[in-house]
């Protein structure tokens, strides 16, 4: 019988020596974006384009603290043509996901009226196709004004 065995490593970057353990530099709210869940408030976003963000990794803070968004909806791309074995270009992406997340934002947030909104999304890369299919939508207000409290409803 064959086993096989797997080494995992990690590589501290900081500046200065490392006198804690690596485990306690981790950072809880610096998340990958496919584990943003319904509610969950972002501090920032980096790299975005047209509404459409390529942000692989996003800071959560907690709701009552000042942030740019936050997350009202997820869901999968659905397959284009129906079809599991297309693997759909950029374009295609983005557009379901706009869609996607304009269909789902009045549903989804505590409306204020009077107050415009901002939304933008995290879609899937079509390079990575095969293993993530979801968008994240957010939400915020316009011109980097910072949210002091959640807007998404429920």
């Amino acid at each position: 019988m064959r086993t096989t065995r797997t080494s995992c490593a990690m590589h501290y970057l900081g500046a200065g020596t490392l006198d804690t353990r690596l485990a306690d530099t981790l950072d809880d709210a610096l998340k990958e974006n496919i584990y943003l869940g319904v509610g969950e408030c972002v501090k920032d976003l980096d790299g975005g384009y047209g509404g459409s963000w390529i942000a692989r990794y996003v800071r959560t803070v907690p709701c009552t603290e000042p942030h740019l968004y936050q997350v009202y909806a997820n869901f999968d791309v659905p397959y284009q043509d129906g079809d599991p074995s297309i693997i759909p270009d950029q374009e295609y992406i983005d557009k379901v996901s706009r869609n996607g997340c304009d269909d789902r934002f009045w549903d989804a947030i505590d409306e204020v009226p009077g107050v415009e909104y901002e939304i933008a999304y995290l879609p899937p890369s079509s390079q990575a196709w095969n293993s993530d299919r979801e968008t994240t939508c957010l939400v915020g207000l316009p011109g980097g004004t910072r949210l002091k409290k959640s807007i998404v409803s429920g």
